[in-house]
């Protein structure tokens, strides 16, 4: 959480209280449009293929999503 308020302080210029609540707003809005749509429950592992901490950066996620792909589908 921490990592993410600080993305959305510096992306959109939110105060700190301001970031908390629009990550709290779309993370429920999130969790209601999966439940709709996927008639599944937000955030059960099971429901997720890979879950990765991106606060290792962009370049690195992306370098282990493309593997993670690619090694997939051999």
């Amino acid at each position: 959480m921490e990592y993410r308020v600080r993305t959305v302080m510096r992306l959109y210029k939110d105060s700190e209280k301001d970031a908390i609540k629009h990550i709290k707003e779309s993370d429920n809005r999130r969790k209601t449009y999966y439940g709709l749509i996927a008639n599944r429950e937000w955030g059960q592992k099971e429901n997720y293929d890979l879950c990765l901490n991106t606060q290792m950066g962009n370049e690195k996620t992306a370098d282990i999503i493309v593997h993670f792909v690619k090694n997939r589908t051999k």
